[in-house]
Order: C-alpha cells, then structure tokens, then sequence
C-alpha cells in the first residue's frame, strides 16, 4: 500500500539505545600448544526499548553464550577484519536467539560495537 509506505518514511528513525557489556577475558581456542586470551569490550545496539529491557532482563544468559563463543575462537581467526565482522555477526544473532527476537532488525539487538579488542 503506497499510503503505507509514505507514513513509515515519514516516521522519524527511532535514535539507537547503546547496551554497555562488562569487559570480557577469555583464554582463546590453543592452536600449536600455545596460550592466547582476548580482552573485549563491546556495546550493544537496538532501536526498540523492549529489546533494551529484553537484553538486560537476560543479560545472564548472553554473557555465558559469549563466554563460549569468545573461548572458542582461535587467535588466527580473530586478528583479521572478516573474522571480527564474523564474531559480530556472530553475537547478534545468538543474543536475538535467547531475546527471541521475532523480527531482530527491529525488536532485537541490531549491532555489536567493539571498543576495546585485544589478544595476546
């Protein structure tokens, strides 16, 4: 319906809600015997208060998938721009899964922003 379309481009975009997450450190997958860990920082993106409120009410459940999912990453995988990019797409959709986001591009966590990334 055109009528539709105009008064949706007519909203105003909602300003985006940034979810600070406790810093991360996690020892990485070992390749060659040898020990690496990451220390991140991130933020969360989402334009819906409900998925602000959805996200800190599960927060629990978030950092634990994190958890596994940083401590399963390798350090070759993480020192390029596609494996970060991959890490983040990564974490927005296992966050949406346990939010239960139905349409994630609206009602669910639509960005992960590191701010601190280190591996050593």
């Amino acid at each position: 319906d055109p009528k539709t379309a105009a008064q949706k481009q007519d909203e105003p975009e909602k300003p985006p809600i940034f979810i600070r997450i406790d810093t991360f450190t996690v020892n990485l997958k070992k390749i060659n015997a040898e020990d690496h860990f990451l220390q991140v920082e991130m933020q969360f993106k989402v334009v819906d208060p409900k998925a602000d409120a959805a996200v800190k009410l599960r927060m629990p459940e978030i950092r634990n998938a994190l958890l596994l999912l940083l401590s399963n990453k390798t350090q070759e995988e993480l020192l390029t721009v596609e494996g970060k990019q991959k890490l983040s797409s990564d974490i927005v959709t296992q966050s949406n899964q346990i939010i239960r986001a139905k349409e994630p591009a609206k009602d669910g966590v639509v960005g992960v922003y590191f701010t601190s990334f280190v591996i050593q």
